[in-house]
């Protein structure tokens, strides 16, 4: 499984999806929603770094990575 692969819900086994999400007013770096487009069920990582397109990336793939975890280390 590539890097940026997501995984089905471990609910209801519908597709995940990933996009970027919006930031209060004044704060800086990155948020990503990754989760279930049925249940609505998602993770969210915000990364408050210098906006680069590394650290957007870094940040995207950090939300699919905890996504995409699973209870018992099926990862």
């Amino acid at each position: 499984m590539s890097d940026d692969t997501l995984k089905p819900c471990p609910f209801c086994g519908c597709p995940a999806s990933t996009h970027r999400d919006s930031l209060p007013i004044g704060c800086y770096g990155f948020a990503y929603k990754t989760g279930c487009v049925v249940c609505g069920i998602f993770v969210s990582v915000r990364f408050g770094e210098y906006e680069t397109n590394e650290v957007e990336d870094k940040c995207r793939l950090e939300s699919i990575k905890r996504w995409n975890k699973r209870k018992g280390g099926d990862e």
